[in-house]
Parts: C-alpha cells; structure tokens; sequence
C-alpha cells in the first residue's frame, strides 16, 4: 500500500446543487428504464402480445447472458474513450437516445404473424438491452470522475442511490395507472417513459461535468480485468460480498409468492410485502446519510448485514403469524438491504480512486462494467436456484405442500439468507480502505491532477 505525502493546500472541489440535482435526475430516468423491463415486459410479452411464456423465457434467458458477458466489452470501450466531453458524459447522449427509441420499439408490437412477432421481440430487446448497458454504466462510472473529494462523492453516490430507489418505486406504482389512462397502451406508456428518460439524460449531460486530471489518453486493453481481480484488494472484497448479498436477495425474492402462497395462504399478502418491502428499501437508501455519519461506511454495511442476518433467522421460527404481521416482519430486512445498497454503491469508488493511485490507471468504466457483471450474474444464479430447489423439496404446484416441501420453502427465503447475511461480513474484514486513508488517497491523487496540467502548460 502507498505512503501519502499529503499536501493540505490541495483543494478538493465541492459539487454545485444544480450538478448534484441533474446528477441524481439521471438515476431517477435510468430506474423507470429499468423497471420497465424487469417488472413490465414479462407481462406485456405474454398478456399483450401473445407470446407463449417459455418462448419469452427464451428470449430473456440468451439477452441477459449476452448482455452481462457484454458488460465487459462496454467498460474496455468507455475507459478508451477521449473526447472534448470526457470519457463517459458522450455516452450519456448516446446511449440515452438509443434505449429511449428501443423502449417504444419493445413495446410498440403491431399486430402480425406470431414468428415476426417474435422476430420483433428479439430484436428489439436485445436492443433495449444493449443500448440501456450502454447508458447505466458510463452513468454510475461518472460518479468517480465529478470530484476528487471522498465526502463529496459519497454525497453524489448516496443521494443518487436514493433517486434510482425513487424512480423504481414510482415506476412501479404509476405504470399500471398510466396504462389504463392510455386505455391500455403500451406503446404510448413507453413514449412517456422514454421522452422522460431522454430528457433526464440531457439534463445530466449538459450540468454535470468530469474533472481534469493528469490522465494519459493511453488506451487500455482487455488484460486490465484481470489486473483489477489481481491487484486491487479493495474491489475484489467489495464484489466478494456484495455477490453473497444479491445472490441472496435474488434468491430470497423468488421464493417470497411460495413462502406467502402456501405457508400462509395468501397470495394477496405477497402484492402487500412487495409494496412494502420496497418503500423501507426506500427508506433505508434515505437514512444510510445519517448512518455512515456515525459510523462510517464499513461498519454501516456489516451491522446491516447483521441485523438483516438475525431478523431473518428468527422469521424461521414465526410460521404461525397473522399473514399481514408476517409481511410486516419480512419487511424490516429490506430496510437494511437498502442501506446496504447504497453504502456499497459508495464504496465501490474509493477503491477505483485506490487503484488509480496504486497503477497510475483511470479504469473507471472497466471497474463498473465488472462491478455489474458480477452483479448480473449473481442474480442470475439466485433466480435460477428457486427452481432447483423447488424440484428437490418434490414442489407440486396448487395442490396442499407435503411437511418437507414447506420447510424446505420456509428454510429458504428465512433461515438460509439468514445464515448467508450473517456470514458475508467477515468478507468485510479483509476490507483495507478506512474513511482517514480515502482521504488521503483523494489528497494524493488532486496533487497530482495539479502537476500534471502544469506540466501540460
């Protein structure tokens, strides 16, 4: 690890309202995006169009293995990219005007024969796929390239997490109201929601501007994933841990319809905790602010994962609950997940800033795309495990479970996250970057921003 010499007289730029707003806006456009297509598009495959649902499971399954593998290329591409704009604010135009016309074209299906129907949904998935990577990652990677200053970017980053949480939650109570306002257009709830997002890109484009550094315009070949898997301790825990917690949380919600189904026979209380479990995932990204105050960064997410480790294991035990105080109690591990989220979503920036002082390299874009990779993928995975599981606990469905199919139900969306939650923070001690040394490491890096452009003048 390096030895700073710290110059106090370097300055650590603060970041204008009107930056931080435009900055935060773009998550907001970026999650109704998202929403779109991991909430909606099922539904409209399949209850719209007529696509049979294995057909449609079809598609997803190749888009999304297509689309986490091309994380990587994308993130090689943006960290080679130089222009008058910067490295990633060009994509924000780009990639913004393509995905919002790709959305109006996934949803904008006419009427025709179901193998060009189908021709259609391929085509412009992969498109709205591609092109919404291609907006989401140079957007996240802007984080690390606005400011130098450590306090400063965990304001942009957490305030922002807190946006994209907003945008979901909006989008996913809207929509179905917006749907009946356009007697039941799809097409014509995707230009709105495509216009907005368009717009949002703009705004971030235009206000929010990428710092000058000392940078070389060297271009950075594939070799430099395995340089950040390697060589940079930092990312390689973050990413450790937070693939146990969204390989659990992926797995955990695709058990939630069978643990309310068919433990406490209510399927309307599954509607009511995704409602409500989202709005304390809300609640969580707001307080985090305050949490990391008190506690910093490191100890906020391992309490948290704790807490939610604990809470989760006891439900194990409550199988007797009224539905609707089951739902509530399943909840509260959601606000803590929250906060998880967006605490990690800080912290993944202090170790790009740790890896561009150790290798004098700006791999912001390389960093995120991998970041990502193992984000879809981890959630793939624990998607894909509700299924195996189900057929070892011999699921049958509709029919009253036998006594082992609903521990093994119950087991799995309680007492194994539980297990899992409780575990991942020992990941976190291996863990080298302290609040103190973020801001050394920030110091270090503005002093050499400085000598580098005076050498250029």
């Amino acid at each position: 690890m390096s030895t700073l010499t710290v110059n106090n007289n370097v300055s650590l730029e603060r970041i204008s309202p009107k930056s931080l707003f435009s900055y935060l806006i773009g998550g907001v456009g970026d999650n109704v995006i998202y929403v779109m297509i991991v909430t909606f598009l099922m539904l409209y495959y399949t209850d719209s169009v007529g696509i049979p649902a294995a057909t449609v499971g079809s598609i997803f399954l190749v888009t999304r293995i297509w689309d986490t593998f091309s994380d990587l290329f994308w993130g090689w591409l943006f960290d080679n990219t130089h222009s008058r704009f910067g490295k990633f604010r060009p994509w924000l135009l780009v990639g913004g005007s393509v995905c919002a016309l790709s959305l109006i074209a996934t949803f904008s299906i006419p009427s025709m024969p179901m193998t060009a129907t189908i021709t259609w949904a391929c085509i412009s998935y992969f498109m709205l796929s591609t092109s919404y990577t291609s907006f989401d990652v140079p957007y996240w990677a802007l984080s690390t390239v606005i400011t130098r200053n450590p306090q400063e970017r965990n304001r942009v980053v957490i305030l922002t997490r807190i946006g994209a949480t907003c945008g979901q939650w909006l989008a996913s109570i809207i929509t179905l109201p917006l749907l009946a306002l356009f007697a039941h257009s799809w097409s014509m709830v995707a230009i709105v929601y495509g216009i907005f997002f368009f717009i949002c890109a703009v705004i971030n484009f235009i206000n929010v501007k990428e710092i000058q550094t000392q940078e070389k315009h060297e271009k950075h070949s594939l070799k430099v994933y395995w340089e950040l898997l390697s060589k940079n301790t930092p990312l390689l825990v973050l990413m450790s841990f937070w693939i146990i917690i969204n390989f659990t949380m992926s797995s955990r919600i695709g058990f939630g319809l069978y643990y309310f189904k068919y433990i406490f026979h209510s399927e309307e209380a599954l509607a009511t905790y995704l409602g409500v479990s989202t709005f304390l995932a809300f609640m969580g990204a707001i307080i985090t602010p305050l949490l990391i105050k008190y506690m910093g960064k490191l100890n906020t997410c391992w309490i948290s994962a704790v807490v939610s480790g604990g809470i989760c294991c006891l439900l194990f035990f409550a199988t007797t609950l009224n539905p609707w105080l089951a739902v509530i109690l399943n909840s509260i591990p959601t606000l803590f997940l929250g906060v998880m989220t967006v605490v990690l979503g800080a912290m993944l920036p202090d170790a790009i800033a740790w890896h561009e002082l150790e290798n004098n390299r700006r791999v912001e874009g390389m960093a995120f795309s991998l970041n990502l990779f193992q984000l879809k993928l981890s959630g793939a995975i624990g998607g894909a495990v509700t299924g195996y599981v189900l057929g070892l606990c011999h699921y049958i469905p509709n029919v009253q479970q036998a006594a082992g199919t609903l521990l093994g139900i119950n087991a799995s969306f309680t007492l194994v996250p539980g297990i899992l939650f409780l575990l991942a923070p020992l990941i976190l001690t291996r863990y080298p970057l302290s609040e103190k040394f973020n801001q050394q490491i920030a110091q270090q890096l503005a002093q050499r921003d400085v000598l580098g452009l005076q050498e250029e003048i």
